[in-house]
């Protein structure tokens, strides 16, 4: 096995994948357990012209991002409700430092947003970001039990 950036970065990963497989639905909406949630509307977490661009470079295999539900490693209190799930179908996995640096970009910078729009999509880590989260996205998910949030129950 080699130690370069991707390959680590995928191996680290499924190791990570393995210990710690349960993922969450932050949100601000109550949820019915044992419901199916999928995203109603679309959303641009970066401006409809940066996500355009970031759509443009999107594999034909990725999640549209304006339609995912974007999913967590650990409950939040930060909103009302905290849900465990469990994604029904494809799951992505994107590194956050690629969307921190396309968030400081000027949209007319077509060169730039392309670079860091194909290196989020490639699911590597960004490397002079190595504190940024993993972005988990799914199109639809099962909700298993609320775990948190501020709402009281």
């Amino acid at each position: 096995m080699s130690i370069d950036g991707n390959e680590f970065d995928k191996y680290t990963m499924r190791l990570f994948e393995i210990q710690n497989p349960r993922l969450y639905l932050c949100t601000d909406e109550e949820q019915l357990i044992g419901g199916i949630v999928r995203l109603q509307g679309t959303i641009y977490p970066l401006g409809a012209a940066i996500e355009g661009k970031v759509e443009q470079r999107r594999p034909d295999d990725g999640l549209p991002r304006e339609k995912s539900l974007y999913l967590h490693t650990n409950p939040s209190s930060d909103v009302l409700y905290s849900y465990e799930i469990v994604p029904l179908g494809h799951v992505d996995r994107n590194h956050m430092g690629w969307l921190r640096k396309l968030a400081d970009v000027d949209p007319m910078q077509h060169g730039i947003i392309d670079q860091f729009a194909c290196g989020y999509w490639s699911g590597t880590r960004y490397a002079e970001a190595q504190n940024e989260p993993w972005e988990y996205r799914a199109l639809a998910v099962r909700i298993i039990e609320r775990v948190g949030g501020a709402a009281r129950s």
